[in-house]
């Protein structure tokens, strides 16, 4: 899997970037760098083709996803994670998740399948991917969400049925509705900064 790492000389904080589709591992940098310019920080490109991008699975076939298959990238994913930090001897510390449409849903199944593993979670955009998955303890995740009121891709009530499901597995959620559509826009990033320093503040 290709991706770029930029190790922190002073924090044991990791950002987790995964771009949305058609995208590349590089899209979501300046969002972490407004977060917190002191964390370590994982870029992960998709590794299925989509335009003039990437993306982390594909996308549904007559409407139905392939769920064995967005199993076993997200376990690869996590894997990829893992091994970058060894292999350059980082120190294994919080994992904090940024991902848009995409990669929104794959930092929800990582949640899903790992939920010791992340300490928080921005999601941009994302879907109600999974119906009906199985309980995981949430309670020591803060996960913020956004949702375009005009998003034709990804209805906003998309969102919604994501947050009542993971509060309902304990997490502590915000969601954000802007007034745009899917595309990734000003208003989400100020309403993830502003989300992230009321919760972490640049310190952790």
């Amino acid at each position: 899997m290709h991706y770029f790492f930029h190790r922190s000389q002073t924090s044991t904080d990791t950002f987790i970037l995964l771009h949305g589709s058609a995208g590349r591992e590089s899209d979501l940098l300046d969002i972490a760098g407004d977060l917190d310019v002191s964390f370590s920080v994982i870029g992960l490109r998709g590794e299925i083709r989509d335009e003039k991008g990437f993306r982390y699975f594909s996308r549904p076939v007559e409407g139905a996803f392939n769920y064995k298959d967005i199993s076993y990238r997200t376990k690869r994913i996590h894997q990829t994670i893992d091994a970058i930090l060894a292999e350059n001897e980082a120190p294994h510390g919080k994992c904090h998740l940024i991902g848009y449409s995409n990669g929104a849903n794959v930092a929800t199944s990582l949640l899903l399948m790992y939920p010791q593993d992340y300490t928080s979670a921005i999601l941009f955009h994302p879907s109600n991917l999974f119906q009906n998955p199985k309980e995981v303890p949430l309670s020591h995740t803060k996960i913020f969400i956004s949702a375009g009121a005009t998003d034709t891709l990804v209805p906003p009530g998309e969102a919604f049925a994501l947050q009542t499901q993971l509060n309902q597995f304990g997490a502590e959620t915000k969601l954000s509705l802007t007034d745009y559509g899917h595309a990734l826009t000003n208003a989400d990033i100020e309403e993830a900064t502003n989300w992230w320093e009321s919760n972490y503040g640049g310190a952790l």
